[in-house]
Order: C-alpha cells, then sequence, then structure tokens
C-alpha cells in the first residue's frame, strides 16, 4: 500500500493569484500524518507534487498534475490519498477529488481538513456527508489525524475494520453515514515542523486550543498542549543547530492564555540562544494584554524571546456585532465594555513597542496585523465604527512599529454556531466560501439586505493586508453608498 498526501491549497483554479495562498502552515498538518506514519514504521508515504509552492492549475495544468500522479502512483494498485481541505478551497477539493477518481478508479480517497465537520442542520446534509455522498470520499477524517493512522497501520486501508473515532464512512447500503466521534492528535515522540529554505522559516504548532469558544470558529478547548515541553525543546534545538533558521512561525491557535503562560515560557527559555536569535511569528489574542499586570509580563516575554510578527484578531468592534459573529471572551459574547478595554490595551501594546525602538533603534521593526469582520448585519453605524478603529490602529504606525489592517466576511464554516444559529440565511450544502478571494460566490443569501451588499462590495479587498490609510475613504465610500438614504 501507498499513501499519497496532497492539499486543495496545493493547486489553484483559473489565473487568479489569490487563487493559491500557499504557506507552510498548509503542509504542517500533512507533515504531523507523515511524521506519525512514519514512526509507526511505514515508510511507504509521499507528498504530492513535489513543490507545492509553484501552483499547479487544476485546469490548465491538467495534463501535467495526470502524468506526474501516475509517476507517483508508479501502479500501485493499493494507493490511498490522503486529501485535505479549508472551506474556502472546497471547490479545489472538488475538482482535485474527481481528477483523482477518473484516473485512479481503485485508489480510495481519504479526505480531512478544517472543512469537515459533523453536525444536525435538519434538512441538509453536512459536509462529511455531502463528500461521502457526493463520492468525492471513500472515508471522512473529522479532527486530527489519528483516525487516519490507524486505518493505513491497523486497517490496511479498510474503512469498514476501523474503531477509530473520527472517522466517517458510508454503511453498506451507500446511504447512512457511519463513525462517531472527533479524531485525536496522532501520538508523535517528536514536534512536526515544515521548513521553507528560501525564508528559513521553520513553521510548526506545540497546542490546538483556545477557551473563547467564539461562535465563528471551531477550535476544540483542550486540558493540555499537543506536547510536553521538555519534548518540544528536545526536538528543536537540533533543528535549530543543524537548519540555524531565521524565523519561527507558530501556528498555535491562542498562544500565552494565562493558563498556559508558564509552559511557553518553559519552552522557550529551553530554545533560547542570545548569539542566534530566532525571530517569531505568532497571533496574539487581544483580551490577553487587557490585564496591566499580565500585559507587563507577556510584553518582556515577547521581546527577550524575538517575537516581531503579531497577527490579532481584533474581530468586531461593537457588542451588536460580537453577538452576531459569537465573538466570545471564555465562552461569553464579548462586552462593549471588553471591546473598548481591549482597543485600549492594543494602543499601549503598540506604543510600548514604539518606546523598545526608540531606544533600541537597530532591533528589527514589529509587525501587527489587525483582522477585522465584517458580519452580514451591519449597519451604517456599526460599519463606520470599523473604519475608525482601523483609522486609530494605522493612525500609530510608524517605521519600527508597522501596523496592518485586513478585513474579511464572516462566514458559515461547518461545525460553527454561526452555521448552526444563522442558517436560515445560507445555503447549507453550498460550499462557495471566499473570505480570501479564492472562490466565485458566496455563502450568505440576498436576502439579508443592504449588509449583503456592503459585504459583496468588499469582496476585492477581502484578506489584503493595508499598511497605510489609502484603503479607508474607499471603505467609507462604500459604506457611504450602501446605506445612501
Amino acid at each position: 500500500m501507498k499513501v499519497i498526501l496532497t492539499s486543495a491549497g496545493y493547486y489553484r483554479i483559473g489565473a487568479h493569484w489569490l487563487n493559491h495562498h500557499f504557506n507552510p502552515e498548509k503542509r504542517l498538518g500533512l507533515k504531523t500524518i507523515e511524521d506519525s506514519l512514519r514512526q509507526a514504521g511505514f515508510n511507504n508515504v509521499l507528498h504530492f507534487p513535489g513543490d507545492p509552492a509553484v501552483g499547479l492549475d487544476l485546469w490548465r495544468d491538467r495534463a501535467v498534475i495526470i502524468e506526474e500522479l501516475k509517476r507517483t502512483v508508479a501502479g500501485e494498485n493499493d494507493a490511498v490519498f490522503g486529501l485535505s481541505t479549508t472551506s474556502e478551497e472546497y471547490f479545489k477539493f472538488t475538482a482535485l477529488a474527481e481528477l483523482i477518481r477518473q484516473e485512479f478508479p481503485q485508489a480510495r480517497i481519504v479526505a480531512g481538513g478544517p472543512h469537515f465537520k459533523r453536525e444536525k442542520l435538519e434538512g441538509y446534509r453536512d459536509s462529511v456527508e455531502t463528500a461521502l455522498v457526493s463520492k468525492l470520499a471513500d472515508s471522512v477524517v473529522v479532527g486530527h489525524a489519528q483516525p487516519f493512522i490507524d486505518l493505513v497501520i491497523n486497517q490496511h486501508g479498510q474503512k469498514d475494520l476501523i474503531a477509530s473515532p473520527g472517522l466517517y464512512y458510508l454503511g453498506s447500503a451507500g446511504e447512512e453515514v457511519k463513525g462517531h466521534g472527533y479524531g485525536k492528535f496522532p501520538q508523535l515522540r517528536t514536534v512536526p515542523y515544515t521548513y521553507t529554505e528560501g525564508s528559513r522559516l521553520i513553521g510548526t504548532i506545540f497546542d490546538d486550543s483556545c477557551e473563547n469558544r467564539c461562535g465563528f470558529c471551531a477550535i476544540p478547548l483542550s486540558r493540555s498542549p499537543l506536547f510536553a515541553a521538555g519534548t518540544v525543546i528536545d526536538s528543536l534545538r537540533p533543528v535549530f543547530a543543524n537548519l540555524a533558521p531565521g524565523q519561527l512561525s507558530l501556528y498555535d491557535s491562542n498562544p500565552f492564555e494565562t493558563r498556559r503562560f508558564d509552559y511557553y515560557r518553559e519552552v522557550f527559555e529551553g530554545l533560547y540562544d542570545r548569539e542566534r536569535p530566532v525571530f517569531k511569528i505568532t497571533f496574539l489574542d487581544p483580551s490577553l494584554i487587557v490585564s496591566d499586570d499580565y500585559r507587563n509580563k507577556l510584553g518582556p516575554f515577547l521581546l527577550r524571546h524575538a517575537f516581531f510578527k503579531f497577527f490579532i484578531g481584533r474581530d468586531v468592534v461593537t457588542e451588536q456585532s460580537a453577538r452576531v459573529a459569537g465573538s466570545n471572551l471564555r465562552g461569553k459574547v464579548k462586552s462593549q465594555k471588553q471591546l473598548d478595554d481591549e482597543k485600549e490595551a492594543l494602543a499601549k501594546f503598540i506604543r510600548a513597542l514604539k518606546t523598545v525602538h526608540t531606544r533600541a533603534p537597530d532591533i528589527p521593526p514589529h509587525k501587527l496585523f489587525l483582522s477585522y469582520i465584517i458580519t452580514p448585519f451591519e449597519d451604517r453605524e456599526s460599519a463606520r465604527a470599523i473604519a475608525d478603529d482601523m483609522e486609530t490602529f494605522l493612525g500609530l504606525s510608524e517605521e519600527g512599529v508597522k501596523v496592518s489592517v485586513r478585513i474579511f466576511p464572516l462566514m458559515p464554516y461547518p461545525g460553527t454556531r454561526v452555521r448552526r444559529e444563522l442558517v436560515k440565511w445560507i445555503e447549507p450544502e453550498d460550499y462557495s466560501f471566499s473570505s480570501y478571494g479564492l472562490a466565485p460566490g458566496d455563502p450568505w443569501k440576498e436576502e439579508i439586505g443592504l449588509s449583503h451588499e456592503l459585504m459583496s462590495s468588499l469582496s476585492g479587498s477581502y484578506g489584503k493586508s493595508w499598511e497605510n490609510q489609502s484603503f479607508l475613504p474607499f471603505f467609507r465610500s462604500i459604506i457611504d453608498k450602501v446605506f445612501a438614504g
């Protein structure tokens, strides 16, 4: 048996460059599977294509893809394809699965990735059942990848024998979905990582948990990190010594939560090397820095360990939008006071970084990327509040501390509370997700009204980073046009 791992994110469809958002994070999940299989003694596993950053076009380069796949499969009659996808890239997943079905009818396809969740939407199929009934996959993994490892190692690819939680398939009658539970993270002896040679960037993950449980997100809450601190240190020390990376991108969903601070401090103190600093990229939850005490503890830690690029979910700025999106703090919708406190805390955080650069102008610049969500139920006042908030933070940007803003539409991702509560405003079996401009279409119904027009008018701006205030006049003009009168 041969296992071939690939992701919809490795490909594009059409000429527009936004179809191809390859970054090392897309490969990390499949690298985790590869490491798990090899540590279990299964070595007949390959990634396809060899260089996913190229971005082969599933239409234009179809003949090239088929030829390279045939060389990769090499006549193996017992091939298993592991296909990963996000919701934004599901339209590419369908094209890729159909290509494999046509060219390799004996192969088995196992689908996985964030798109697939079991959920009850009365009268509609969920993302798992849709993929199975459409014959785009023979089985689907929900959650982490351990059921895929079990499928290969213990069941030799035979889905009907699987007992591992998180693997779903159609019963013998071809109608009822079989399976149960949520896949666990594989029990690895070492921390998985990717390495991008040109940028000398290591991508890795230590923990995949968030206690906020926001309505637009399906990240689970776990009691402990994926890896013990000692395992992280022992895994990455030799990697740092051998590769001498310049950057480390930490893909943890919400690092530095107060309950995890001692864990991250132990990890990064164990990896600390003053002579060869590795600059780090991370997500940062703005609610964490509202407390002066915790901000004063976290700030020096981030500086000592060379965290220089932050992706910050500002998300919403009004309590009205927080309720629609389910923007939560530890499971409860954020109040207007909480949102205002986060704004003030972020401004303090930026000013503190600017002070550091005044005192040490030779250190690399810090970069902050603030993301905002447009919901389908904005009005003139809430939309203007977003523009005003952006203006505040862009006004704090300077040479040593660069601030950028990004805007995204609220998306009813499978498995989220937003999807369940707003189901009457979407087409539940239409996965035309376009929050990164990746695909045509829009999952929201036009009957929503003016705010839907606002979302549509901004579609060309989604996912782009705006480093100056040039975006704001355009944004404000769209708001005034949509809500005129």
